[in-house]
């Protein structure tokens, strides 16, 4: 039976996570080299993992047993975790942890959960509605970040692109036509980003921005579903899709 994989995570010291639906969940320290499969006991989709050192690390993940949405955090490099917060409802699909403080985690629903103190409370900071679903999160620092997802306007879906210079306390946003999802999105720097996009006939794509996702260039067109990736470089990429890295 086939196990789809569903983020990959990779630090600069040559530690790496890949996380997975059905608890899958393995690490490597020799950049990818070799692989360590790391055994839980919990029933969980992970959706993705973000870490701020080699032991310290949140994740979203889909609480099987529990029918439940959960933040969860690790303190021994992924060996065990601990749920922080739980939400039946609503779908997380992206976070990104700045600090060991502050992590921020986005889904449906409109959804941008922030906490200040390492994950022990979770608050709604945003102002948008049922029908915006982010699904991706990056921070340039503290408080320069961006959201990114689609939303309905009543008739299609189209690309949004939220940014706050603030922490969350107020976001702008740019609606852009021709595109229903902006996935994924990962930066080098304050303006130049890799990301995923689907535009509306429904062609799979890997853009590349250097100006903050005011606009972008069309790397590459995808036959088949790509999961997740990490970008190393320009030149280097780790992409997953439904089975294979």
């Amino acid at each position: 039976r086939s196990r789809g994989l569903g983020d990959v995570y990779k630090r600069q010291d040559q530690t790496g996570w890949i996380s997975g639906y059905q608890s899958v969940l393995v690490k490597t320290e020799n950049g990818g080299a070799t692989w360590i499969p790391i055994q839980l006991s919990e029933n969980w989709n992970f959706y993705g993992i973000d870490f701020i050192n080699q032991t310290t690390g949140w994740a979203i993940a889909w609480d099987m047993e529990h029918s439940a949405n959960i933040i969860v955090k690790t303190e021994d490099g992924g060996l065990s975790w601990n749920i922080q917060h739980s939400d039946e409802d609503c779908h997380f699909s992206a976070l990104f942890a700045i600090h060991e403080q502050l992590i921020f985690v986005v889904g449906y629903n409109g959804i941008i959960l922030k906490t200040d103190n390492g994950g022990a409370d979770w608050e709604n900071i945003s102002p948008y509605a049922d029908q915006t679903y982010f699904t991706s999160v990056w921070f340039m620092s503290e408080n320069v970040g961006l959201v990114t997802g689609s939303c309905y306007d009543g008739e299609k879906y189209q690309v949004i692109v939220a940014k706050t210079v603030n922490g969350g306390k107020k976001w702008h946003e740019r609606i852009f036509d021709g595109y229903n999802q902006i996935n994924n999105v990962q930066f080098y720097n304050d303006s130049t980003a890799f990301f995923q996009a689907r535009d509306d006939s429904g062609q799979d794509l890997f853009c590349m921005t250097k100006d903050t996702l005011s606009s972008w260039l069309v790397q590459s067109k995808s036959d088949s579903f790509i999961n997740s990736f990490y970008a190393l470089s320009e030149d280097t990429v780790y992409a997953l899709s439904l089975i294979h890295i």
